[in-house]
């Protein structure tokens, strides 16, 4: 049984990379960071692919939206924030 397809996957982390690159690079490197621990076999949290996954829904979030949304999955993975805008 086949829980999700890997390769659909790091496609679409690679295009959210791409996507935010120039306007929300927080959100870019953390679908980056999400990319290298997928295909390097280490462990991802479903919240991560979920969130990340919420950045499209018939287009892309705003670029604000989306690094808050990403500011807000670290906050609640108990990883430091400090400093970040809007935190």
């Amino acid at each position: 049984m086949k829980f999700f397809d890997y390769t659909k996957c790091e496609h679409f982390l690679a295009q959210v990379c791409q996507h935010y690159l120039e306007s929300a690079p927080t959100v870019s490197q953390y679908a980056g960071d999400v990319y290298q621990r997928l295909t390097s076999g280490e462990a991802i949290q479903l919240d991560e692919l979920i969130t990340l996954q919420a950045l499209w829904s018939e287009q892309w979030e705003h670029p604000n939206f989306a690094a808050n949304r990403i500011f807000k999955l670290e906050n609640a993975l108990g990883r430091d924030v400090t400093g970040h805008a809007g935190f």
